[in-house]
């Protein structure tokens, strides 16, 4: 599917909308800064996915907050239902967490990470500060600690 961009308006939206994807993100979903490949720059992309195997949930983050939807079937086992994965990127993904950030509790501390990461602002590719670089390499590897399973 082609994906759909949105304004995220902050007055499109009612507190009940932001607060149930929240929730939905706190227990299914994904949040993480992730190293571009084949960049030695400081090339990261901040991403939000949610997983989940009902279409309907997924077409409502489609019709409220824009992104991409795909599908995962389990090769692993046939009898499995389909998996369903919504996604935002990059600046959008950042303006999505802004909306929800006052409503989540679990990943409440790589929202925050993320949000800090996206502060730093954007630059082309051969234009990132050494410094910005790192700070960048940084907030990438705490959200990723944040995102292990497993014990600490």
């Amino acid at each position: 599917m082609e994906r759909v961009h949105l304004s995220l308006n902050p007055e499109n939206y009612t507190e009940v909308e932001l607060a149930y994807a929240a929730g939905i993100v706190d227990g299914e979903g994904y949040i993480a800064i992730v190293k571009q490949p084949r960049t030695n720059h400081g090339g990261y992309l901040l991403k939000v996915v949610v997983s989940n195997t009902d279409i309907k949930l997924m077409e409502w983050f489609i019709l409220h907050f824009g992104g991409k939807l795909g599908e995962q079937e389990h090769r692993a086992n046939p009898n499995w239902k389909v998996a369903y994965i919504w996604s935002l990127y990059g600046l959008e993904a950042a303006n999505f967490l802004k909306l929800i950030q006052p409503f989540m509790l679990l990943k409440s501390p790589q929202v925050d990470l993320v949000l800090e990461f996206a502060s730093l602002g954007y630059y082309n590719h051969s234009g990132i500060p050494e410094d910005v670089v790192y700070e960048r390499m940084e907030l990438a590897n705490m959200v990723s600690m944040l995102n292990q399973k497993g014990r600490r």
